[in-house]
């Protein structure tokens, strides 16, 4: 049951990043979407890609409550309320053919009843950053029991 409960997992995290990617609608090939997308590992220190870790295998979740693999944040950098965060990340990359379109970072801070996990999506439009839309990352919800839903956010900053 605990490789289907994985898979299962895997299968739902594509679908919430070639959503929120806008690549995939409802009852859209997942697979075929997330052809498009490479995910790569990010090292939050340093901004560079961390080399010798499988970005499929890589759980941040899990990294964030280890003290080894993560550091614990100053209430003055800690805006999310996540009280701890990891090292590495893994960020997603929407292509085409040679040309980066999209990034998705994975997102999280404290919610309601509990820390609330999602994706968001941004590209580089004209010398700005556009924020294209964020979604919820599927699993156990306290509370209302609600998911958190893909939104349109149509919101930039200028790069500099």
């Amino acid at each position: 049951l605990r490789p289907l409960q994985l898979e299962n997992a895997a299968l739902d995290r594509k679908r919430n990043i070639a959503e929120v990617a806008g690549l995939i609608g409802p009852g859209g090939d997942v697979e075929a979407a997330f052809r498009r997308v490479e995910a790569r590992v990010i090292d939050l220190h340093t901004g560079e890609f961390a080399e010798g870790i499988d970005p499929t295998r890589y759980d941040q979740r899990k990294a964030a409550r280890d003290p080894q693999q993560s550091r614990a944040l100053a209430p003055a950098e800690d805006i999310a309320g996540i009280g701890r965060r990891a090292r590495y990340a893994t960020v997603y990359f929407v292509r085409e053919g040679e040309t980066i379109r999209q990034v998705i970072l994975p997102v999280h801070g404290y919610g309601l009843w509990s820390t609330l996990y999602g994706f968001l999506a941004l590209k580089a439009h004209r010398g700005r950053v556009e924020i294209l839309r964020a979604c919820g990352d599927p699993g156990p919800r306290r509370g209302s029991g609600q998911p958190v839903v893909a939104q349109e956010m149509g919101g930039e900053s200028r790069l500099r």
